[in-house]
């Protein structure tokens, strides 16, 4: 009898190990696209963050976007672009399922202020100007270096 009780032993426990899993997912998934709210035109590159967790994601070049394991419950999803009006939408995200959203940025005026760069540099370093001259042959036998006639640059 201790053969046959084993393995339905071992058969039960494993069912129970796996079943939790497949059935008590709580996550979601939040997905949709991004467009601008007077052409239509998708947006690439809007950050679309969920307000109450570190989640996010970027949209792609269709202006999609994909926030995946998201807790069950209510969230506040926003999209935030440069040049564009911030918008925050509240979703419901379900477990095992896609909840999608669609989003529309307006068109906003950027107020950029001017930036002046300033930079200090050390005064520069003269040398005095270059001479030449003539070398006799027992000069160069002497200084058979390149280079060796010049007088070193210093502050």
């Amino acid at each position: 009898m201790d053969r046959h009780v084993t393995p339905s032993l071992v058969s039960l426990i494993a069912i129970f190990l796996i079943t939790p899993s497949a059935s008590g997912q709580s996550t979601g998934t939040i997905a949709g696209q991004v467009t601008d709210a007077e052409s239509g035109a998708p947006l690439p590159g809007v950050n679309v963050v969920l307000a109450d967790r570190d989640r996010g994601a970027a949209t792609d070049p269709e202006g999609r976007f994909r926030v995946t394991e998201v807790t069950v419950g209510t969230h506040q999803v926003t999209a935030r672009f440069v040049g564009y009006q911030s918008t925050t939408r509240t979703v419901r995200v379900s477990a095992g399922s896609t909840t999608t959203l669609e989003m529309t940025l307006a068109p906003e005026a950027v107020d950029m202020t001017g930036i002046q760069v300033t930079a200090l540099r050390p005064s520069a370093r003269t040398c005095s100007p270059v001479e030449s001259s003539r070398a006799s042959r027992s000069a160069r036998r002497r200084w058979p270096i390149p280079g060796r006639f010049f007088a070193t640059c210093r502050a």
